[in-house]
């Protein structure tokens, strides 16, 4: 056992050592003229104040911001406050392109959510794809990790309403980027976006819209128009009232495990829950299921996106990895990403909080697995069940 801890250890420190020593050789590059590296990141501020020299705020002109204040009625769980900006590109500059999963400018300066630092991106350590020109519009559908199922619906497939409604195109083509996975082509499909449609690989259009819709100044809540496109592709009502009861379970995932998973599910399978996992299952299968669910427990992972197509009144129980300290609210934004999915479809929301496993304490809390008390889990599911009558 201290073996191993010691070589995970020794792994994360040679994995930092390199990713440091890469960082700091790329940084040199980036001032020798025609390396093809990422050089920055503009910010939306300094965009939309026209202060950068090599941009024109003109081709943000449909940049606008939602506000929403959420009315002190006592339902639980309640959204948050939304501000969110939605930093718009509308060019026909062909200094712009999308490569490597972002939109790229002039100066080959990054188009980005303020949100997130240019240290933070992975394209600051990656070298430029080479873009080819395509015929026509194209609409923005990507970010810095566009295999994350949850970036996706709530994130990344939403944007299309912004070129659909707000501009009033649909273009001709939608970058997605890399990797392109099954869920992307069978959802762009519901949305009317063949795979003939669908770009991966880093292009320059005749004209490039993009919304970066600014995720820091939401404050930790969900954008309901933007769920709201997603839900509507999948959801519909049950022909009766949802029975099921699922336990969800990380499947093949491989980081954040829950050690106890088996003992949990097989408790848990005394009182009718089935275990399931997403693995391997259409976007239409998963939204089914969720659907016709009455009470649903997961571990903290993507699949709870799902969530996004339950019908209102389920009843949701969250495995939280790790406890926060006391200085971080139990709602903050890092732990409330499905409690909020769960405010605006309008389902019930339970979590409990788990301990990380002793050798991997060393990791981040979004990497390491865990264990639940079960005791904790058996009362919870009691209360669960209990709150239907």
């Amino acid at each position: 056992m201290l073996m191993r801890v010691v070589s995970q250890r020794v792994r994360s420190l040679a994995k930092r050592a390199a990713k440091g020593a890469l960082a700091w050789l790329y940084d040199r590059l980036r001032g020798i003229p025609g390396v093809p590296l990422a050089r920055g990141k503009v910010s939306a501020s300094e965009v939309l104040a026209g202060t950068h020299p090599s941009i024109d705020r003109a081709d943000f002109q449909h940049s606008f911001s939602v506000k929403q204040e959420v009315p002190d009625d006592g339902i639980e769980p309640r959204h948050r406050p939304i501000n969110t900006l939605h930093f718009v590109l509308d060019t026909r500059d062909s200094r712009y392109s999308c490569r490597n999963n972002v939109v790229i400018g002039p100066d080959n300066m990054v188009i980005y959510e303020d949100g997130i630092r240019f240290e933070e991106m992975s394209v600051r350590l990656r070298l430029l794809e080479r873009p080819r020109r395509v015929t026509g519009t194209v609409g923005y559908l990507s970010n810095a990790d566009p295999a994350n199922y949850h970036h996706w619906f709530a994130l990344m497939l939403p944007l299309m309403g912004t070129y659909r409604d707000r501009l009033g195109i649909d273009p001709d083509f939608y970058y997605v980027g890399r990797p392109l996975k099954p869920f992307h082509l069978e959802t762009l499909a519901r949305a009317g976006v063949g795979p003939e449609r669908v770009l991966s690989d880093a292009v320059i259009a005749d004209r490039l819209v993009a919304d970066s819709a600014d995720r820091k100044r939401r404050e930790g809540a969900v954008d309901g128009a933007m769920l709201e496109f997603s839900r509507r592709l999948y959801f519909e009502q049950p022909s009766a009232a949802p029975t099921r009861r699922l336990f969800v379970g990380r499947g093949e995932g491989s980081r954040r495990r829950l050690t106890n998973e088996a003992q949990l599910t097989e408790y848990a399978a005394r009182y009718g829950f089935e275990n399931v996992n997403m693995d391997g299952r259409t976007v239409a299968n998963q939204a089914r299921l969720f659907a016709e669910a009455a009470f649903i427990i997961a571990p903290h992972g993507a699949a709870l996106t799902n969530i996004l197509f339950a019908t209102p009144g389920a009843h949701v129980l969250e495995l939280l990895p790790a406890r926060p300290s006391p200085s971080v609210a139990i709602d903050a934004p890092a732990l409330s990403v499905f409690r909020e999915i769960c405010a605006f479809v309008g389902c019930r929301y339970d979590c409990i909080f788990g301990e990380p496993l002793s050798s991997q304490r060393h990791m981040a809390q979004s990497h390491a697995d865990f264990s639940i008390s079960y005791d904790e889990f058996r009362d919870n599911l009691t209360a669960m069940l209990n709150s239907q009558n």
